[in-house]
């Protein structure tokens, strides 16, 4: 079993990369349209803009890849924080994109109230609302890094985890086989290797 993680130029492969690798898991910097058939899963991790970040994976051709390989194919997808945003309908940074649509949604700025500023860095603790394969062995309340100012709205279904920055925001989601975590495992020490190694392990069992 491998799993490809996409380069679209605006994502921190390296640290994605190392981290399935201290896991010893096979896996593959996908650059190329002809790379998504070598491997059995995905992870499109993700810094910067959402405009920016969708208009390389279109002018690539990878979105419509990245689509067929988990809507038709069905190979298990982890998005990770831009990677998570791309995934939905919409999004609203820097004006209006159509994204992956993953999973139903549309990505806006998160509504700050009280004197906190954005974006949302740093540790902060998930509230797990619905019983995940990430979240196996992690405990309730557990912490983990985020940087983002823009935030996932989708349907209740698919929630698996909240945050709380002055209101409430949706810190993970999930559709079968499709999962999106909108902090950072891959910086979260030792709670986001658990996480990381629940995603290999969910798909060793799918390609088994």
């Amino acid at each position: 079993m491998k799993i490809g993680i996409v380069d679209y130029e605006l994502n921190n492969i390296n640290s994605v990369k190392n981290a399935l690798d201290r896991l010893d898991c096979e896996n593959l910097v996908i650059k190329k349209l002809k790379d998504f058939k070598l491997v059995d899963a995905i992870i499109l991790p993700g810094v910067g803009s959402y405009g920016e970040a969708i208009s390389k994976l279109n002018n690539s051709k990878m979105s419509e890849k990245i689509y067929n390989e988990v809507i038709i194919k069905k190979k298990p997808f982890l998005g990770i924080c831009l990677g998570m945003q791309l995934m939905s309908t919409n999004g609203y940074e820097g004006g209006f994109f159509k994204g992956l649509n993953l999973i139903k949604g549309d990505v806006k700025k998160i509504n700050v109230k009280k004197k906190l500023k954005l974006p949302h860095v740093g540790w902060n603790n998930i509230k797990i609302i619905k019983e995940n394969p990430l979240f196996e062995d992690i405990k309730n309340n557990s912490c983990f890094y985020f940087v983002h100012s823009y935030s996932y709205n989708c349907n209740k279904s698919n929630i698996t985890s909240t945050t709380d920055y002055s209101t409430s925001v949706i810190s993970s989601i999930q559709k079968k086989k499709i999962f999106g975590v909108q902090f950072h495992p891959e910086r979260s020490q030792k709670n986001g290797e658990i996480l990381i190694s629940n995603f290999i392990k969910f798909c060793n069992k799918s390609h088994a």
